[in-house]
């Protein structure tokens, strides 16, 4: 008993189960994109501090001491120079400075949007890669079952073969669609390894998974699409502010145009030889000033900066006017695709009853001998489609589903 419970504990420790709202919430966290615009975001920030580090004062010490040759000086020099200072350094009005740092700060406000929009695309290809999982575990259960009715067709035609109620031909078509489903459900469990490894590999996971949820249709309700896209669909969002920060580079340009002033004071202590008595003594002082910088002509080398800037501009506008029409576009689209998907399930649902209704009364009829083996052969074949079909109406349903919620940012 105690081995029983033992093995139990082992196999809970060592797998991972997951539905739905768990690979969303291991999607945000353990994502690599997600990490990675998260730590630019570290980046920027330490970038505003540097900026910031412009306006503060600057204070600087330097010491220096100089030993002379005796046979190279002469005079007032003494042998062993002490030199020490202290600079402060303050810009008092540099308008540079200022834009820069909106300019920075806004590339942090773009970073927050992009790690908005990165996060939600992750999410939308984990929801994605979940949904992929459900239907190779549903085909997977599908040729489970189509293997299960071969198996029992292939008994039922074997007794009746060894009886010999049947012919030869009927056994080996018989053997040779048993073999051919064993085939078929091994490809499908390797399709469904392969769907699991790629999902575990996005969200880091290192244990064994089991999923939870199966592939079934239940009708979602559509969410009001609202007419202010560009502040709600996260890529629009990055775009409007790619815009904001183009136009905040024209103010960084045009910033050079205006003077600067900074002012400066520093204390020197040094030793020097006293005349006339020439004996060394040690002095200090200070000094102030202020000193004013401005570029009155360069050349228009500032003035061909601001146009390209200004060019700089336009594009990110027209690629953000370009990106709405793209995005509403894509919203309507999908729009028409979750409502052709609605239908496209109800007719596959009617056609997977009827295949099944056929796929009974041939293999009835074969049994009680009144149809034969390629009637059964066929209906069986269309009952597999049908299924798949069903399956994959209720798919393309679901990524749709996913894909607006995603244009939505309601992941």
């Amino acid at each position: 008993m105690r081995f029983v419970v033992l093995i139990g504990l082992f196999i809970i420790n060592f797998s991972f189960a997951l539905d739905l709202e768990k690979v969303v919430e291991l999607a945000k966290e353990r994502a690599t994109k997600v990490k990675l615009s998260k730590l630019d975001l570290q980046k920027l920030d330490q970038q505003v501090k540097e900026l910031k580090g412009n306006i503060y004062p600057s204070l600087t010490a330097t010491g220096q001491y100089t030993r002379w040759d005796p046979d190279y000086v002469f005079g007032f020099t003494p042998l062993n120079q002490y030199n020490f200072s202290i600079n402060l350094n303050q810009n008092l009005f540099d308008y540079t400075v200022l834009e820069s740092l909106k300019y920075a700060k806004k590339n942090k406000e773009l970073q927050k949007f992009i790690i908005e929009d990165i996060t939600n695309s992750v999410v939308e290809t984990a929801k994605n890669m979940y949904l992929d999982v459900l239907l190779k575990k549903e085909a997977l259960n599908v040729k489970k079952e189509n293997l299960d009715y071969w198996q029992s067709y292939f008994d039922f035609v074997k007794e009746k073969y060894e009886v010999g109620i049947v012919p030869k031909i009927d056994f080996v078509n018989a053997k040779a669609k048993l073999f051919l489903a064993k085939a078929q459900l091994k490809q499908v469990e390797a399709e469904y390894t392969t769907a699991v490894q790629s999902l575990k590999r996005l969200l880091l996971i290192d244990k064994d998974i089991q999923i939870e949820d199966s592939l079934k249709y239940s009708e979602i309700k559509l969410p009001e699409i609202p007419e202010n896209l560009e502040k709600i669909n996260t890529t629009l969002k990055v775009y409007s502010k790619k815009l904001e920060v183009a136009q905040q580079y024209v103010k960084v340009q045009k910033a050079d145009y205006y003077p600067k002033l900074h002012f400066q004071a520093s204390y020197l202590y040094n030793n020097y030889v006293k005349f006339p008595a020439k004996t060394e003594e040690f002095r200090g002082g200070y000094q102030l000033g202020l000193r004013a910088d401005w570029n009155i002509y360069d050349g228009n080398k500032r003035k061909a900066k601001v146009m390209q800037a200004e060019i700089d501009k336009l594009k990110e506008q027209k690629t953000f006017e370009d990106k709405l029409f793209e995005i509403k576009t894509d919203v309507n689209t999908t729009l028409s695709n979750i409502k052709a998907a609605k239908l496209e399930i109800e007719a596959m649902k009617e056609n997977l009853m009827a295949s099944k209704e056929n796929l009974e009364l041939a293999t009835e009829r074969y049994k009680t001998g009144i149809g034969n083996q390629l009637e059964v052969e066929n209906a069986e074949n269309s009952y597999q489609q049908a299924r798949f079909n069903y399956l994959s109406s209720v798919y393309k349903y679901y990524r749709y589903i996913n894909h607006l919620s995603a244009l939505l940012n309601q992941n």
